[in-house]
């Protein structure tokens, strides 16, 4: 039976802290983390946009965050309603991981909105994680979420705004991109669509222009690779999850398998099977790392 994650903090002198989020200048003190972070080789990708999306915003939203989510790109995007829940949703039915940042306490009380409790779970369980600077049963303000969406742009290489109007959060989350000298991308938009006039307002600015996931790559140069790497986002969740907890550096085969919860036997079995597709390599005495 597989453990049930706890909140655990990371302060900001803490190894285990995310190296890009040290980076900023406003870096929170202290984080607290639900579910498992992110391995160090694994590029961030921000996708925010608009509560109140159009159609198309939906569809673009759900073909991006795929189309990089199959392709070894993990997402991070805010929990809230309309793009962020769709980006993260496009990203799990892809196998791939997902950071929701919070603008609240991670107790499932706390978690705004609370339609999303179900999401949060779902992220946990697919070997993704909620990180949020509020202790566990801090309730969302009016203030919490333009501070939480500082967190979402320093966690990332990059922001992609799908949709967005010329007054949204999502405009913060990519000014603060801006202010760390991250890249900021944005899917260009209609003259006609109100919801969308945010993104044609930071490409006059000079933000990058997205309409396929190849900007994304050549934003934060990554290889563009025209065969999508399928073997990686088609894992199980057991499969992901244990993936997820692989670096390039070789671990102990009872270090991984104490870290992700799993029984031991099952966990072999996970190994062996991923050493079989490839995306692992035991490289002697029962260490495992990723493949290069």
């Amino acid at each position: 039976m597989t453990a049930q994650p706890k909140i655990i903090q990371i302060k900001l002198g803490d190894k285990n802290y995310p190296t890009l989020l040290r980076e900023i200048p406003n870096a929170p003190e202290k984080i607290f983390v639900l579910g498992t972070l992110p391995p160090p080789n694994l590029p961030l990708v921000a996708v925010v946009g608009t509560r109140k999306h159009t159609r198309e915003g939906k569809l673009v939203t759900e073909q991006l965050a795929a189309a990089l989510a199959r392709r070894g790109v993990g997402i991070v995007s805010g929990l809230a309603l309309g793009i962020d829940k769709i980006a993260h949703e496009a990203t799990l039915n892809e196998g791939g991981y997902t950071i929701g940042v919070l603008g609240s306490g991670l107790a499932d009380k706390s978690i705004h909105p609370t339609t999303h409790l179900k999401l949060a779970h779902r992220i946990i369980e697919q070997g993704g994680c909620l990180i949020t600077e509020y202790p566990s049963d801090f309730k969302a303000t009016l203030y919490s979420f333009p501070a939480r969406n500082r967190i979402i742009a320093g966690l990332t290489l990059a922001t992609l705004v799908t949709e967005a109007p010329a007054r949204s959060g999502a405009l913060i989350t990519a000014k603060a991109a801006l202010d760390y000298n991250r890249e900021v991308l944005c899917v260009p938009q209609s003259i006609f669509n109100e919801r969308g006039a945010g993104n044609n307002k930071f490409i006059k600015l000079g933000a990058r222009v997205a309409t396929d996931w190849r900007d994304v790559f050549e934003a934060i140069n990554l290889p563009i690779n025209e065969e999508c790497p399928m073997a990686v986002t088609k894992l199980s969740q057991p499969e992901q999850a244990l993936y997820n907890l692989i670096t390039g550096a070789p671990q102990h085969a009872d270090q991984i398998i104490k870290a992700s919860g799993l029984a031991s036997g099952g966990a072999m079995g996970i190994l062996t099977m991923l050493e079989l597709k490839g995306l692992i390599k035991n490289v002697g005495g029962a260490q495992y790392a990723l493949r290069g």
